[in-house]
């Protein structure tokens, strides 16, 4: 870098001695030491400072050239500013040296404190307190009386001071930047959002704040302890995924302080491949949530204090990340207490309406018993005639029989709910099954005018299973297809044998199973109308009890339905 100034002409030679010359000599040092220090206090920025005060010291003290060198030791690099004499200007410059390179060859003597090269040179240090800053170089042409070494060493305290200025001044702005991202990644990380977009909007706050080009967030699992991408800015998912397959065990497991990787200019190919690479640890007080990766892929390394800044940034999204994740686990579990309350809810209901419903069913049986009971007792002798009093007992026994129906269910339902006993090994013809089930309920179906068709193969149908259980998943269905059906409507019943499968179907023309009530058909108690005024008796334990018999024979059970249509159940169990 350069910049060109025109000035006039350096004065005439000052010679040294007493009297007059000398005094003119003296005054003009003090005035270049004035000029110098005025222009060196134009400016806080250290380079804008620094080029003052050579062009300064250049226009006040016929100098062919001037030079600072500043040791950088935090970046290995020397920083030289220079000003130097081209005819009538006065040109400046600035460059950086790495003082790793191999060709940095610096002809530079830091003691003693003046050195004096071809009678042209001369050298003053620039020290703040004990701390060496740095050299101050003046470059003077043949003839001239050279600064005498009060002046040479008044010249350094004024470079050194605005050198410590400008160097506090950068250090309070830093400062005063690192808080200033540190609390605009706070701010970011601290919003009630979800998860993936509370860190996608911090990554970005974070590389609108630094001088980075890439970041991501990687989460750890706590049970299995696998990392996964969680958000990324400034690179896609497939790069973020391959850095943390590439990155050391140590810092994918519990490392608390930052590993850098630097100068990976060999470890990719293409233009999008990270030069420097840092991963920090993301913690807080109650768990180890992951690390934070950012990186730049124009710059070989980071910047002095990036590590300092990049851990209280690290800071700030680990702990608005453990706010979110906490939020989210108590929103999850306020709505896990609201499904279990829901289900407690709905499960007293289901208990009121189960009571309501046993008691209802209890009932239907007992009134025309006890009626007919109460008949028989007050009736006076002779009035009834044997047909007449036979007529009744036989319907107060089977009214009687069906509360002896209800209860086995109950009880049948109570002991599958406890235990789920294998059923019986033995053969099981199942037409002989079917056929029995038909004559039983050929009665009902007759007085409810409905025809009733079976198709049973002549040969025996075998399965292995209990027969008093099969008996009863064939009756509960032949039982529903009865009493949902319409009047003068049909049942039709079919076994057959596909592959090793014996296939047995009850087909109704009834009513259907409504929409609503068709995920819950096969549960405890259910029915789809369970108001105290539905035609249909029962307490909803028919086809859950079927279900439960049917799988524990290794089968399945199934329904095809048709609202105002019917209805067709289908069971299928393995052939013995």
């Amino acid at each position: 870098m350069a910049s060109e100034r025109r000035v006039p002409a350096p004065p005439g030679n000052a010679q040294g001695g007493k009297g007059a010359g000398a005094y003119r000599g003296r005054r003009a040092e003090m005035e270049a030491l004035d000029a110098v220090g005025q222009s060196l206090s134009s400016s806080l920025e250290l380079h804008s400072s620094l080029v003052h005060g050579l062009l300064a010291l250049l226009e006040a003290w016929p100098c062919h050239a001037a030079g600072l060198l500043l040791p950088s030791w935090a970046s290995q690099e020397l920083e030289v500013h220079t000003a130097w004499r081209a005819g009538q200007q006065i040109e400046t410059g600035f460059r950086r040296i790495d003082l790793l390179a191999p060709t940095a060859r610096l002809a530079v003597a830091w003691a003693p404190p003046r050195l004096v090269a071809d009678g042209a040179v001369q050298v003053a240090p620039l020290r703040a307190g004990q701390q060496a800053l740095g050299l101050l170089a003046i470059v003077a042409p043949a003839g001239i009386r050279e600064l005498r070494e009060p002046c040479l060493e008044a010249l350094g305290q004024r470079f050194a001071q605005a050198v410590a200025n400008a160097r506090l001044y950068e250090d309070v702005r830093a400062e005063a930047d690192r808080l200033a991202a540190i609390s605009a990644v706070g701010d970011a990380a601290r919003r009630p959002l979800p998860v993936g977009r509370l860190l996608s909007q911090a990554l970005r706050q974070v590389l609108a704040v630094t001088d980075l080009e890439l970041a991501a967030v990687y989460l750890r699992d706590a049970e299995s302890g696998a990392t996964s991408v969680a958000a990324h800015a400034g690179m896609s998912h497939r790069l973020a995924a391959r850095l943390v397959a590439r990155l050391p065990t140590r810092a994918r497991t519990s490392a608390t302080l930052p590993l850098v990787e630097e100068d990976l200019a060999g470890a990719g190919s293409g233009a999008r491949t990270p030069l420097c690479l840092m991963h920090i640890s993301l913690r807080s007080p109650r768990r180890d949530l992951g690390f934070l990766t950012v990186g730049s892929y124009s710059r070989p390394h980071f910047a002095p204090g990036a590590t300092r800044l990049l851990m209280a940034v690290a800071n700030q999204i680990a702990l608005g990340l453990d706010y979110a994740l906490l939020f989210r686990e108590a929103k999850e579990r306020a709505a896990e207490l609201v499904r279990a309350s829901e289900a407690m809810n709905a499960a007293l209901h289901s208990k009121d309406q189960f009571l309501a419903n046993v008691t209802h069913e209890l009932r239907r049986p007992l009134a025309p018993a006890r009626m007919v009971l109460e008949t028989l007792l007050e009736a006076p002798e002779g009035h009834l005639s044997p047909q007449r009093k036979e007529r009744l007992l036989r319907n107060a026994l089977n009214n009687l029989d069906s509360l002896n129906g209800l209860i086995s269910e109950l009880l049948d339902a109570a002991r599958m709910e406890k235990t789920a006993e294998p059923p019986g090994r033995e053969i099981v013809d199942l037409g002989a099954l079917v056929r029995q089930a038909i004559a039983s309920i050929r009665p009902l179906a007759e007085e409810s005018k409905l025809r009733l068709q079976a198709i049973v193969p002549a040969a025996p149908v075998r399965v292995y299973g209990d027969a008093q259980g099969l008996g009863r998943v064939v009756g509960n269905l032949l039982s529903n297809a009865v009493k949902f059906n319409k009047r003068r409507g049909s049942v039709l019943v079919q076994l057959e044998r596909s592959g090793n499968q014996a296939v047995l179907s009850v087909t109704d023309t009834g009513i259907g199973i409504p929409v609503h009530a068709q995920p819950h058909i096969f549960e405890r108690f259910y029915q789809a109308d369970g108001s105290s005024t539905r035609t249909h008796e029962g307490v909803g334990l028919g086809l859950y009890i079927a279900r439960e018999i049917v799988e524990q024979h290794g089968g399945q059970i199934r329904f095809d339905t048709q609202e105002g249509v019917g209805t067709t159940f289908t069971v299928t169990l393995p052939l013995a």
